[in-house]
């Protein structure tokens, strides 16, 4: 697996921030930090308002069958204006990345399960 993530980092998710957030970039990925997610009713089910600890995210939402639990973004942590509100529904086999310092978190899941896997950026 550590192959795989290694290969995912260097030949698609480099190339991808580089494009799109090359003030988040910096000099390349030094290191990163992979991870998965579990929702489920009667376990974890949100996820508290919060940045990554990292320059950029990428969230692979892997599956399952459920409702609810949409990520939100509020600002980034060097603004103070929390009125900026976005909801974006998470599908299946679907990436959402974003600067690791965008506020964010995860609304209740309402029914069902979620995985996701986690990579995050450094650099």
């Amino acid at each position: 697996l550590l192959d795989f993530v290694n290969q995912a980092i260097s030949d698609l998710l480099t190339p991808i921030s580089r494009v799109i957030f090359p003030e988040w970039y910096g000099s390349g990925v030094d290191s990163h930090k992979s991870f998965s997610l579990m929702y489920a009713l009667g376990k974890d089910t949100e996820l508290a308002y919060h940045y990554d600890n990292a320059e950029i995210t990428f969230n692979f939402c892997l599956g399952n069958t459920f409702s609810g639990a949409e990520v939100y973004f509020t600002h980034m942590t060097s603004e103070e204006d929390k009125q900026d509100y976005f909801e974006a529904d998470h599908e299946p086999g679907v990436v959402m990345f974003h600067r690791a310092r965008h506020m964010h978190g995860t609304l209740p899941l309402l029914s069902g399960s979620r995985y996701n896997n986690l990579t995050w950026l450094r650099s």
